[in-house]
């Protein structure tokens, strides 16, 4: 089995070279790796010239595109029928792909497969405690991924390899995404095909505090409540036949920010939102439920309110059915 590996490269010139080379030294050797450089302005384009492997295939772009686009373009180029993604800035383990070759063939009827991570520093050090607690939430089991889909991302995009054709069946990645366009694939692709972690450690991915999702926080949170609460309104949606209402339960300053991003940008309606931990809160959710004014609950987690949210539980709202949780 042909294995395509895809790369994305955009102003790597500390990691690239040895990224690239943890997939030359796989030891899986069916393998081809395609390379597009996100037009780098750094010494990215001099590094990958100067690469001689006949399983290397570069693509330069002049201007830069953004990851997913480049993705896409990526995928185009790629003659076998799984895709393996690498990131530019980490490393896999030697046995990565030979472990994740053996999983899909005994487990055909899945879409994509990831990989527990380990997480490392780049040139500035941090402290091993910051990255086990990185790594924790990227080395849950499968059935962890599905139940908790809409809460948050646990899937390291580096680690995964996915069928080409499940992929192109989806349409590739969303290129107006510029950070989260991993998760809403992923989001997308777990109501047509099932998506597993082979728990074992064979992905090192790279920590450092001026990563892309680090210095855009806030775009990175309105892209994922922007996937989360569409995949939210499309689940309740094919159940009632029709668009659902929400209460949103979260600290006001969160609650505004969500009602801005998810109802602006794609419709989500919103009944009311509720920030003050009141005794009376429960009961009027209640209300609101039993009389269809509202069909279920956006819980923005918050310690604040976790209270709230366990005594929803035991007043009957079930998780992922009428009560949800997205991370803040």
């Amino acid at each position: 089995m042909l294995v395509s590996v895809v790369m994305a490269v955009y102003n790597a010139e500390c990691y690239v070279e040895e990224a690239i080379k943890s997939i030359l030294n796989q030891t899986y050797k069916n393998l081809e790796l395609i390379i597009v450089n996100d037009g780098s302005t750094d010494r990215s384009y001099g590094i990958l010239e100067s690469i001689k492997d006949t399983r290397v295939k570069i693509i330069h772009q002049e201007k830069n595109q953004g990851a997913a686009y480049c993705l896409n373009l990526g995928v185009k180029y790629t003659n076998g029928s799984w895709i393996a993604i690498h990131d530019a800035d980490d490393l896999s383990m030697p046995n990565r792909i030979e472990e994740q070759v053996k999983y899909v063939l005994d487990q055909p009827e899945i879409g994509s497969v990831g990989t527990f991570i380990k997480c490392i520093h780049g040139k500035e050090e941090i402290s091993q405690d910051i990255l086990a607690w990185e790594a924790e939430g990227h080395c849950a089991a499968s059935d962890y991924l599905f139940e908790n889909r809409f809460f948050a991302n646990y899937i390291c995009h580096g680690s995964s390899m996915f069928s080409k054709a499940v992929f192109e069946k989806l349409g590739g990645y969303n290129p107006e995404y510029k950070i989260a366009y991993d998760y809403d694939l992923w989001m997308r692709m777990m109501e047509i095909s099932p998506i597993h972690k082979l728990p074992k450690v064979l992905y090192q991915y790279r920590i450092y505090f001026d990563s892309l999702s680090r210095v855009n926080r806030q775009d990175t949170v309105d892209e994922v409540w922007l996937i989360s609460s569409k995949g939210i309104e499309k689940k309740l949606a094919l159940t009632l036949n029709r668009k659902p209402n929400f209460a949103l339960i979260g600290d006001r300053k969160t609650c505004k920010g969500f009602i801005n991003i998810a109802c602006k940008e794609s419709g989500l309606s919103i009944y009311d939102y509720y920030y003050k931990n009141k005794r009376t809160l429960c009961s009027k959710i209640d209300n609101l439920y039993s009389s269809g004014k509202i069909d279920a609950v956006i819980f923005l987690d918050s310690y604040k309110l976790s209270g709230i949210y366990e005594q929803l539980e035991q007043q009957g709202l079930t998780y992922n059915e009428q009560l949800f949780r997205i991370m803040v």
